[in-house]
């Protein structure tokens, strides 16, 4: 991981995973938003970015890119996520969020994604 060109976005707990696995601070290329790290892949500018791989997916896909030109080169770890509900949000609604939730848990993690060529 330390001879290329990583993007990640500021305040990620991507940045802190890269940092623990010997990846120096000055070596990222660390923007506000994902918007830039965005551009930065698809022009060649980086040769991966650091992020979780479904909100990369869909952001992906939100700047018009097809997500099936990207892959996940390396899995760095895994968290967890959580959600509060308002107090008068239904019962049910929250159950059946929750049934969605340990349906795609596995799926969740910190990766690197990288153009496909």
């Amino acid at each position: 991981m330390k001879k290329i060109k990583i993007g990640a976005v500021e305040d990620d707990l991507a940045i802190q995973m890269l940092l623990d696995n010997g990846v120096k601070r000055d070596d990222l290329i660390i923007e506000r938003t994902p918007e830039p790290i965005i551009e930065m892949l698809k022009n060649g500018s980086i040769d991966a970015w650091a992020y979780n791989d479904v909100t990369a997916v869909w952001l992906l896909q939100e700047s018009g890119e097809d997500a099936r030109d990207y892959e996940v080169v390396y899995v760095f770890g895994s968290s967890d996520g959580y959600l509060a509900f308002n107090k008068e949000v239904p019962d049910s609604l929250v159950r059946h969020f929750q049934a969605a939730i340990n349906y795609i848990k596995n799926g969740k993690r910190e990766i690197m994604i990288t153009k496909r060529f």
